[in-house]
């Protein structure tokens, strides 16, 4: 058995100390050197060989003991104690409750809080031990806790009970603490709030029944005490009351008598229409007496003890006849299907029958027969019947009767209705706001529905009983119009119309050709075109303010056309303008001009002879004329015979001339020469000039002088014909000439 050792050491201050222990085998004996607390270990070894680990325990030193708190409950609710240590070390904790109710059955005492269960009112105090590991102990009792577990008292002093018709009740109570009251309020009709007052309540009630109020008081420790109040009823009801027979009741007798019950206790009183305050009792009767046809009430009221009312009021109609009233349908009518109304008393049977022109007739299959009035099934279609209802009723009151409505026309003939143009304006127009006229039967209101042809868009405008006009129409031309118009006449046939209408604002094509001009042509003819089928041509020649005659002669078919003047009065450099219309079949028009001007003025020329008389067989003439001429021509004359020559005008300068050919040698001869202009116009101017021709020579004479002289400057004298156009001296001798004075 191996070996036990111990230690014993003594430590200083409170603390943690550590004792470490280990083992040397030798082969003959083990030593152990333990080294002072707090110091350190040495080993003497010998003759060791083996040495074991290192084993420590460790010792605290605790000479502190527990320090123990305990609280109890802060308010008067009963709560518990809390106990707190603040020792880290303390393991346990017993407690001990002290007061008037003995230990009372155990309770844990380690955990918070510490709750034992009290059941007796006063003073208490916890006593908490504390154990810390190291056997110190401590304790603390807390201070006094007044313990309350009893409920407070809750008494009614003021408690309604009923029956009563008072919705306004109130509740008082008083209690034997302080304490918070709540309220509830049973019963079957409550109201929306519910609130205490200070020891009362009052509620208003509206429905009857019984209610009871339940008050809780809670005091201060929690404790709750209730009080619940007797049954408190509310009786608005009215005593049970039945009068017989009941409600409204019809007879043929001139007596009625009703009976009354009511419940036991109540009290009666009685009013009779036709005046009066009969008596009358619970069981008892009331009796009422008519004269004549007509209703007579009794009103009953019942009041019970607390002064609830009931009341009821009944009815007696004395009937000895059917007062029927039969409303037929107003005609003439083009209803297949019309109804009667019936205005009678309560009816119990009611038969319908028709008569046709004064005659009896099948009713058609699906009509319908009530006391309220009759509806025919389709009656047949043929215009102009008169129809009569006859019905025959009973009442409840057993009367009959036989009542004859008054006659109901049926027509059925289709409503008449055309449509018209307005004056001047046909199916195609220039018009932008078209209108109709209606004319037919007699009708109130039309409906009128102007349209895009082909496009449905409605497009407005006014409609009348008597006519239509569009609104204005913006659509371009070439647009088609639909005029749709429905009427129905008095007795309900409608029909309808429609009309077309083609906007067309386009005017037709016109153009004007003038004459050649200008010219001197009097009775110029201009010719024009135009749009075939246009519905009309005029045609004006004027002039300034001037208007002029002439024939104007259109092919409508063809589209042309020409005018004529008549006979113009010749004023030179007058211009004539003609203006064609057109109108087209829509209205439209256009119009076309051209211009004539009338030329009588001669253009001017002129001949200028030549130097002559001469002897020149080829004579030239000069002419001039005026400029911009259409032909210029050349005649050279001699008594009948005309010469040939060249003439040569420039017509652009106005200038010309007329040479002529080799003429014949024949001394003395004139010739003329006559220009001819002819301008544009066509009018014409002549001009002439005449020429001498002089082949016959002068005569001519001269006279030597003396001579076989020695003058060196001999004068010679000669004669000739006056007139001659020039002289020539020519003084020669052999080939040379010698000069000198010729005079």
């Amino acid at each position: 058995m191996a070996p036990t050792y111990g230690y014993t050491g003594v430590v200083g201050a409170e603390g943690s100390y550590v004792l470490s222990v280990r083992t040397v085998e030798t082969t003959t004996t083990s030593t152990v050197i333990v080294d002072e607390l707090g110091g350190t270990t040495t080993e003497s070894t010998g003759p060791t060989t083996r040495y074991s680990a290192i084993e420590s325990a460790t010792y605290v030193l605790d000479t502190t003991a527990p320090v123990v708190t305990v609280t109890g409950p802060t308010t008067a609710a009963y709560t518990g104690w809390n106990a707190s240590v603040t020792d880290a070390s303390a393991v346990t904790r017993d407690c001990t409750l002290d007061g008037p109710g003995g230990p009372g059955p155990s309770f844990t005492c380690n955990t918070n809080p510490i709750q034992p269960l009290l059941t007796t009112d006063g003073n208490y105090t916890l006593t908490v031990l504390a154990t810390d590991a190291a056997g110190h102990t401590a304790s603390t009792t807390s201070e006094p806790f007044l313990y309350d577990g009893t409920p407070p008292g809750v008494t009614f002093i003021t408690e309604p009970t009923g029956p009563s018709r008072s919705t306004t009740v109130t509740w008082e109570w008083t209690s034997d603490e302080a304490g918070t009251t709540s309220c509830t309020l049973s019963g079957p009709g409550l109201p929306s709030a519910q609130t205490c007052g200070d020891g009362s309540y009052t509620a208003t009630l509206s429905e009857s029944g019984t209610y009871a109020l339940t008050v809780v008081l809670s005091d201060a420790a929690g404790n709750e005490g209730t009080a619940t109040s007797v049954g408190y009823e509310l009786d608005l009801v009215g005593p049970q009351l039945t009068v017989t027979p009941a409600g409204d009741t019809t007879g043929t007798a001139d007596t009625v008598t009703w009976a009354i019950d009511v419940d036991a206790g109540a009290t009666l009183s009685c009013t009779l229409s036709t005046g009066g305050t009969p008596a009358c009792t619970d069981g008892g009767t009331v009796d009422a007496t008519l004269t004549a046809d007509g209703s007579v009430s009794l009103t009953v009221i019942a009041t019970d003890g607390l002064g609830n009312e009931s009341s009821t009021t009944v009815t007696y109609t004395r009937d000895t006849a059917v007062d029927l009233v039969v409303a037929g349908p107003s005609g003439p009518s083009s209803n297949r299907t019309p109804s009667w109304t019936f205005t009678a008393e309560p009816l119990v049977s009611v038969s319908c029958a028709l008569e046709a022109d004064g005659n009896p007739v099948s009713t058609p299959a699906g009509s319908t027969c009530t006391a309220t009035g009759f509806t025919a099934g389709e009656l047949p279609t043929s215009a102009g019947t008169s129809y009569v209802l006859v019905v025959t009723v009973q009442d409840v009151a057993g009367n009959t009767d036989v009542v004859r409505s008054d006659p109901y026309l049926l027509d059925t003939t289709a409503a008449t209705l055309t449509l018209t143009p307005a004056v001047g304006q046909d199916p195609v127009d220039n018009s932008t706001t078209p209108s109709w006229t209606f004319t037919g039967d007699t009708w109130s209101s039309p409906t009128c529905l102007l349209t895009v042809t082909g496009d449905g868009t409605a497009l407005g405008g006014t409609c009348t009983p008597t006519g239509f006009t569009a609104p204005v129409l913006t659509g371009p031309s070439g647009t088609e119009y639909t005029l749709t118009v429905t009427v129905v006449d008095s007795a309900g046939n409608s029909a309808s119309a429609s009309a077309t209408y083609l906007l067309d604002t386009s005017a037709p094509a016109v153009a004007v050709s003038s004459p050649v001009h200008p010219r001197n042509d009097t009775t110029p003819t201009f010719a024009f075109t135009f749009e075939q089928g246009v519905a009309s041509v005029t045609c004006a020649l004027t002039s300034g303010a001037s208007t002029f005659t002439g024939t104007c002669s259109p092919n409508l078919g063809a589209g042309t056309g020409t005018f004529t003047a008549d006979v113009l009065a010749p004023t030179a450099g007058t211009t004539y303008t003609l203006t064609v219309t057109v109108t087209d079949a829509a209205g439209n028009a256009s119009s076309a001009s051209a211009t004539y001007l009338l030329d009588t003025t001669a253009p001017a020329v002129a001949v200028s002879t030549p130097v002559h008389p001469r002897n020149d067989t080829t004579p030239t003439f000069a002419f001039t004329f005026e400029q911009g001429v259409a032909s210029v021509t050349c005649v050279l004359t001699s008594g009948a015979t005309t010469y040939a020559g060249t003439c040569s005008p420039d017509l652009g300068a106005g200038t010309g001339t007329f040479t002529a050919d080799q003429l014949g040698l024949t001394a003395g001869t004139t010739y003329t020469l006559t220009v001819t202009v002819v301008d544009s116009a066509g009018n014409t101017s002549s001009a002439s000039a005449t020429y001498l021709l002089d082949t016959t020579a002068p005569g001519v004479s001269v006279s030597s002088p003396t001579h076989a002289r020695n003058d060196t400057t001999p004068t010679f004298a000669f004669t000739f014909e006056q007139g001659v156009a020039s002289v020539t001296c020519v003084l020669t001798s052999g080939a040379t000439t010698y000069a000198g004075t010729c005079s």
